[in-house]
C-alpha cells in the first residue's frame, strides 16, 4: 500500500492467510486448495462493523498474503472468503450469504462465490480459513443439462444469509 492512501483513522496491515481444508472455489487436479492473486477477502476489525477489503497477493498454492487497512487499534480479526459473502458483524457474530443461483465457470468445478470460509485472528498471525459451507458433489450422465435445482428435504434453507459465531 503506497504512502498517503490510508484513510485518517485506519493503520494498513499485511496477513499471511492459509486454508485449513478444502475451502477455496479453484480446486487443483489434486483437490488441494489454491489461492489465487487478486482474490478479495473481508476482514472485520473488531471496531467498525463494516469489512475492510483485503486484496490476496503472492499466492503459492494455499497459502498466500493478503493487504489492506484496519482500524487504529484493532487486534482481534474475523475474515471471510469471498469478500461478497460477508454481510456483516455484530457483538462477535458473522453474517455471511450463500448465493441461491451458482455459476461455474468455464474450465472450474465449483462458484467461487459459493464456497464460503472464515478465519480468526489476533494481529501477527495467521488467518488460517475453514469451510463456512459445505459442497454437494453430483454426476451427470448427459451433456445437455443447463440447470440444476437442488431442494433440502423439510424446506431448509439451502442459501441466503446466515450467522457464524
Amino acid at each position: 500500500m503506497e504512502e498517503g492512501t490510508v484513510q485518517k483513522g485506519k493503520v494498513a496491515m499485511v496477513f499471511n492467510v492459509a486454508n485449513d481444508e478444502d475451502s477455496r472455489a479453484t480446486l487443483s487436479d489434486d483437490l488441494k486448495v489454491n489461492f489465487v492473486n487478486g482474490d478479495e477477502i473481508a476482514v472485520f476489525d473488531g471496531i467498525s462493523t463494516d469489512p475492510n477489503k483485503f486484496i490476496v497477493q503472492n499466492a503459492t498454492g494455499n497459502s498466500a498474503t493478503i493487504s489492506g487497512t484496519v482500524s487504529e487499534g484493532a487486534q482481534d480479526f474475523k475474515a471471510v472468503y469471498p469478500f461478497s459473502a460477508a454481510v456483516g458483524i455484530q457483538e462477535g457474530v458473522l453474517t455471511i450469504n450463500i448465493p441461491s443461483a451458482q455459476v461455474i465457470p468455464a474450465g472450474k468445478n465449483i462458484d467461487p462465490s459459493a464456497l464460503v470460509s472464515i478465519a480468526t485472528a489476533s494481529a501477527g498471525t495467521t488467518l488460517l480459513f475453514k469451510n463456512a459451507v459445505s459442497l454437494l458433489k453430483f454426476t451427470l450422465s448427459t451433456n445437455d443439462v443447463n440447470f440444476v435445482c437442488i431442494k433440502s428435504n423439510s424446506g431448509e434453507p439451502l442459501s441466503g444469509n446466515c450467522s457464524i459465531e
